[in-house]
């Protein structure tokens, strides 16, 4: 069987011998869509609100918001895994 990639299991037809390229299915494409709108809509909703508290111009509510901003980006952020880093898949799973 030749495949092509890019190709959806969905598209594949038993009879053929080769995949046809084709689009997911439009359900499982709007749900995806709609929860990454609506995580969207958080982001940038926190966003200018932790401006506004900023733009209060008061010391300790800026100093919360950066504190809090850095201790969020401490614990919740993973630095991505590059090929060519010291535990890369070949040194763990030979």
């Amino acid at each position: 069987m030749l495949t092509v990639y890019g190709v959806f299991p969905s598209c594949l037809s038993p009879s053929s011998s080769v995949s046809v390229i084709c689009r997911p299915s439009r359900s499982n494409t709007s749900k995806a869509h709609l929860l990454s709108s609506f995580l969207y809509l958080v982001n940038v909703t926190s966003s200018y609100l932790l401006m506004l508290i900023v733009m209060t111009y008061n010391a300790g509510l800026f100093v919360a918001v950066v504190l809090g901003l850095s201790c969020g980006y401490l614990i919740f952020r993973r630095p991505a895994v590059r090929a060519n880093d010291a535990y890369s898949a070949e040194t763990c799973c030979p």
